[in-house]
């Protein structure tokens, strides 16, 4: 990942958001349409942050990835599994921490007021701990705790995937040029 590198800048960060956004987008439908969504929404609200990313990179004249619709292809399949919710919930709420300490590391190099994707938020801290409370609650035997186990992997497979073939497509270009060149 771009943020992953020793020198970070804003170029890093528009780099990170046209990766994400794909994810970010897919994922949140997902749990946007989720049954356990609505239930949990008075005691855990669902925030999307989809729109957030897209105003930076539209902010920065960065182009954004034309894919937005929420079309579920890769997540179709998933069960509609309380407990695999959770485990695709805490990959997403869990990537906001990780953006927080991005958000701090960008922060000193003074171009974090144009990060509203990863901006902090003051409940950002009490939201963790009431989704890992929720969790204790609705996880009750080693079979949920599976099924949330397999969540989580199939969001950041999905997330893997997606970098994986951005990534590949754009060294794609440069393989062929050098194929001829041996």
């Amino acid at each position: 990942m771009p943020v992953s590198r020793e020198s970070v800048g804003l170029p890093e960060y528009l780099e990170f958001l046209g990766l994400m956004a794909e994810w970010v987008a897919q994922i949140e439908c997902w749990i946007g349409h989720h049954p356990s969504t609505g239930i949990w929404q008075s005691r855990l609200p669902f925030i999307r942050r989809y729109s957030r990313l897209v105003a930076d990179l539209e902010a920065s004249e960065h182009p954004v990835p034309r894919t937005m619709k929420c079309h579920f292809s890769a997540i179709a399949l998933w069960p509609q599994d309380e407990a695999f919710y959770w485990g695709v919930r805490y990959v997403i709420e869990g990537s906001r921490l990780g953006g927080r300490m991005l958000y701090r590391k960008l922060s000193e190099q003074h171009v974090a007021s144009a990060m509203r994707f990863l901006a902090e938020d003051e409940l950002l801290a009490q939201q963790w701990r009431d989704l890992r409370q929720v969790m204790e609650v609705r996880i009750r035997s080693m079979f949920d705790l599976e099924v949330a186990c397999t969540g989580a992997v199939a969001a950041f497979g999905m997330l893997e995937d997606h970098v994986l073939s951005m990534t590949a497509a754009d060294a794609a270009p440069a393989c062929r040029q050098g194929s001829g060149d041996a």
